[in-house]
C-alpha cells in the first residue's frame, strides 16, 4: 500500500515541478486544513496567458468542540498548516491551479486542477463568467487517519467544480460555485456549494462568503450499528461555514492578505475558527 502511495506522491510532485518550470519558480503558501479551505482553490477569475500568482501564508486553526456525527462533544484541537499554491495562465481561457498542504509538521494532501471557461459574457449588460475545473488530489504521506491525532482521510479524489460569476458594477462581483468530490476508495463522496460577494479596485480586494459541504452517506464518529466506522476514512464529513478575506497590493508584484473563517455546524468536523495571514506574488 505504501509503495502505491509513494508512486502517487512522486507523480503529483512531478506535476508541481513541471508547473514550477513553466513559471520559473516553486511556490510556497500556507493554507487551511481540508475542511477549512472548502471555500475553494477555484475562483471566478482566469489568469492571463503567461501570468502567475504565487504566495506565502500562515494559518492557525483552533477548535474547542467536535461534531460526533451531528452531536457536539468537547474535544479541543489546534492545527497549523503550511502548503504550496500556484495559479498559472496556460492560455486566455485555461489556467492551472495547484497546492500542497503541510499540517502540524506532516505532509497531508496535494491537488492539481485544470480550470477553463469564458469571462465577460454579456447578459443584459452584466458581464458573466462561467468557469469549470477538473482536479485530482492525493495524500502526500502515510499520515494518521484514526484517533485524536488524525489529520485527514488519505483520499485519492477526483474533483469537479463549476463557478458562475457576475460583475454587478465596476469593482463589485458575486459568484456561486458547485462541486462534487468523488473519492476512488472508501471515503464517502461529497457535494459542495459556496456563495461569495466581493469588491476589488486598484490595490484592494475583499470578499465575504458562505460555503457548505454535504457528504453522501458515510459513517459517524461514535456511531452505532450501520453508522459505526471500521476506520475514520469512512466518516461522512459535512459542514456549513462563513468567512472573509482582505487583500492589499502593496507593490506592483507583492500583496498581503488576511482571512478569517468559522465553521457554524456540521457532521464529523471540529467547531473551528481559523486566521490566515499571507503574502502573494504576481509573476
Amino acid at each position: 500500500m505504501k509503495s502505491v502511495k509513494n508512486k502517487s506522491v512522486l507523480h503529483l510532485l512531478s506535476l508541481f515541478t513541471m508547473v514550477g518550470k513553466s513559471i520559473g519558480i516553486i511556490v510556497l503558501i500556507i493554507s487551511l486544513v481540508s475542511v477549512c479551505y472548502a471555500q475553494g482553490s477555484i475562483d471566478g477569475f482566469l489568469k492571463p496567458k503567461g501570468e502567475a500568482d504565487i504566495g506565502i501564508s500562515y494559518s492557525d486553526e483552533k477548535a474547542a468542540n467536535y461534531f460526533a456525527g451531528p452531536n457536539k462533544i468537547e474535544f479541543s484541537r489546534r492545527f497549523e498548516v503550511v502548503g504550496f499554491y500556484s495559479a498559472y495562465g496556460l492560455s486566455k481561457n485555461i489556467s492551472l491551479v495547484s497546492n500542497l498542504t503541510l499540517l502540524n509538521g506532516e505532509w497531508q494532501d496535494g491537488a492539481v486542477f485544470v480550470k477553463a471557461g469564458k469571462e465577460n459574457i454579456k447578459l443584459k449588460n452584466t458581464p458573466i463568467s462561467i468557469i469549470g475545473a477538473l482536479g485530482f488530489s492525493a495524500p502526500l504521506s502515510d499520515y494518521e487517519v484514526n484517533g485524536g491525532d488524525a489529520i485527514g482521510q488519505q483520499s485519492y479524489n477526483v474533483m469537479h467544480r463549476l463557478v458562475v460569476q457576475a460583475i454587478l458594477k465596476p469593482g463589485f462581483f458575486v459568484n456561486t460555485s458547485f462541486g462534487f468530490d468523488n473519492p476512488v476508495e472508501v471515503v464517502p463522496p461529497a457535494c459542495l456549494y459556496s456563495f461569495k460577494i466581493g469588491y476589488y479596485k486598484n490595490k484592494i480586494y475583499t470578499d465575504v462568503w458562505y460555503a457548505a459541504q454535504t457528504a453522501i452517506g458515510g459513517k459517524d464518529y461514535r456511531g452505532v450499528g450501520d453508522l459505526r466506522p471500521s476506520t475514520f476514512r469512512e466518516l461522512g464529513v459535512s459542514f456549513s461555514k462563513i468567512g472573509g478575506t482582505v487583500y492589499y497590493q502593496m507593490m506592483k508584484y507583492i500583496g498581503f492578505s488576511f482571512s478569517y473563517s468559522q465553521i457554524l455546524c456540521g457532521r464529523n468536523v471540529p467547531t473551528s475558527s481559523a486566521l490566515c495571514f499571507g503574502v502573494m506574488f504576481k509573476v
